[in-house]
């Protein structure tokens, strides 16, 4: 089975690992409004990056769930069933129930997890991870303008403002610097160095884009579901780059849930019930739209979700009829299912 981590990516990736990243703790947040984050984590110390080789050991913890696994293809169907437009294989989805305490296993299951897709507006989040580490690398927090770049970026989805910090990105590191850093930290075969362009691409990022496919460009961003989960359950653990740049992305990431109820593109949101917190990044295109979240329902659980569809015309509403589903049956659960189905096994899932 494909992976979502290389296992061996710790050793392999030279200069990586941090003598005492083993010693390092870094506590799971709260998928809740984090605004102060923002101001109170501005810190030199609070942006030191966090060793790679910790991510990827939190990668690594993850463990696939036949409960969950059970439990996404039951929804997906339903869903498909009421969405008609769609095919299974039009769908990817991944979920990760995080750990109520400290000690725990993360859970991880999928439905069509391991698939590339068109990354589309997600890349948005590896493109500030990489800026943010770019800067850590240097012992620099980032500017004034660079962060309204971020929050733009991140919360308004301002393509105009995440080109800019890819040029920025580009100007300082190169254009496969964020590539390099989510190798660093485990993932596999996945691109994310491609600007973001709407209509037909001219010059350099036509060059760069490479032939015209059926549904994009042969070197258009993409990445999987559950890659894309992977990086909000770095960020649960306030390890994607480092807490503060961790805790300034899930801030720009929160939207009050009834304010992101109300749109077209309501997606997961739109499934929640009220009191729930969503901290959220979305991408659409005229034949695709992807949303990953980090949620915390009123009942306490938490967990991430990330979903991926690809269709021609026009979203469906498969996105919030599935995170309706979901957050309803961790609601109403009593923890009786059959215990058989708790097991554990590798999340061997790239």
């Amino acid at each position: 089975m494909r992976r979502i981590i290389s296992l061996g990516a710790i050793a392999t990736m030279a200069g990586l690992a941090i003598a005492g990243g083993d010693n390092i703790r870094v506590e799971v947040g709260p998928a809740a409004p984090v605004q102060r984050a923002v101001h109170n984590h501005q810190t030199s110390a609070a942006f030191r990056a966090v060793p790679a080789a910790y991510s990827n050991s939190l990668l690594c913890s993850l463990r696939r769930s036949e409960r969950i696994d059970k439990m996404l293809n039951e929804i997906v169907n339903q869903t498909l069933s009421q969405v008609r437009t769609l095919n299974k294989g039009d769908v990817a989805v991944t979920m990760i129930e995080l750990c109520p305490e400290d000690g725990c296993t993360a859970a991880l299951g999928h439905v069509n997890g391991e698939e590339m897709l068109y990354a589309s507006g997600l890349a948005r989040v590896p493109y500030a991870a990489a800026l943010y580490g770019a800067k850590a690398s240097t012992g620099k927090t980032l500017p004034s303008a660079m962060k309204a770049d971020v929050m733009a970026s991140l919360r308004d989805s301002d393509y105009e403002a995440s080109n800019r910090l890819i040029n920025h990105l580009r100007t300082i590191k190169g254009s496969e610097y964020a590539n390099w850093y989510l190798a660093s930290v485990g993932l596999q075969d996945f691109n994310v160095n491609q600007r973001f362009v709407t209509g037909d691409p001219v010059g350099r990022d036509a060059d760069t884009l490479g032939r015209k496919l059926h549904m994009n460009y042969e070197n258009s961003n993409r990445m999987t579901s559950n890659q894309a989960a992977g990086l909000f359950y770095l960020l649960s653990h306030d390890a994607l780059v480092s807490p503060g740049a961790s805790q300034a992305m899930k801030a720009y990431m929160h939207h009050p849930l009834e304010q992101k109820k109300i749109g077209p593109l309501a997606g997961i949101a739109d499934g929640l019930p009220v009191g729930a917190e969503i901290i959220t990044a979305n991408g659409y295109s005229v034949r695709n739209y992807h949303e990953a979240a980090l949620i915390s329902l009123p009942n306490g659980k938490k967990y991430v979700l990330s979903v991926m569809t690809k269709y021609n015309g026009y979203p469906t509403v498969f996105i919030p009829l599935l995170s309706r589903t979901i957050a309803f049956r961790l609601m109403t659960s009593t923890g009786s299912e059959d215990p058989a189905l708790h097991t554990y096994i590798p999340a061997r899932t790239r």
